[in-house]
């Protein structure tokens, strides 16, 4: 790793100047055991695997939200790679999303597309243009009104 640029302390925490992403490198400070958490508005460090979010430390809320990726895996069934396809579907800081799909809608495509393989599958099947039968994982979605249009699921 680099050298760090250390900045000057904000309301008694240091911080660190990141060299390019910031999330990647407070989530690799995190790994290296270098700090305890990180402090931030989003939780896109988690993607980067980052384990420990501070929340609300500069808000008015008068309280800080702290999360624990090995709560949201036990809790939200949501591992890291399901959080990148949440991100690459919901929109990050990198990507858009896909329109019409909302937080209710991710989750229902990560439990019939559970990796990214499997998602790969469908995209494959929407862009082949032929009449082949719909993968079976579709068809509950279809139903349960989460692609309306039939194709809403990719721009």
């Amino acid at each position: 790793m680099r050298s760090l640029v250390y900045a000057d302390c904000v309301v008694g925490v240091p911080y660190v100047l990141a060299p390019s992403e910031a999330e990647a490198q407070c989530a690799e400070l995190e790994r290296l055991k270098l700090v305890d958490g990180t402090i931030t508005d989003d939780c896109d460090v988690f993607l980067f695997g980052g384990r420990h979010v501070f929340k609300n430390i500069f808000s008015d809320k008068k309280f800080v939200e702290w999360h624990v990726i090995d709560n949201i895996e036990k809790e939200l069934l949501l591992n890291r790679e399901k959080l990148i396809m949440m991100g690459l579907l919901l929109g990050c800081d990198y990507f858009e999303g896909v329109r019409g799909v909302g937080i209710v809608n991710a989750i229902e495509i990560l439990r019939a597309f559970p990796s990214v393989a499997c998602l790969r599958e469908f995209r494959n099947w929407v862009y082949s243009g032929t009449a082949r039968p719909l993968p079976h994982r579709v068809a509950p979605l279809m139903l349960s009104g989460v692609f309306a249009d039939g194709l809403a699921l990719i721009k």
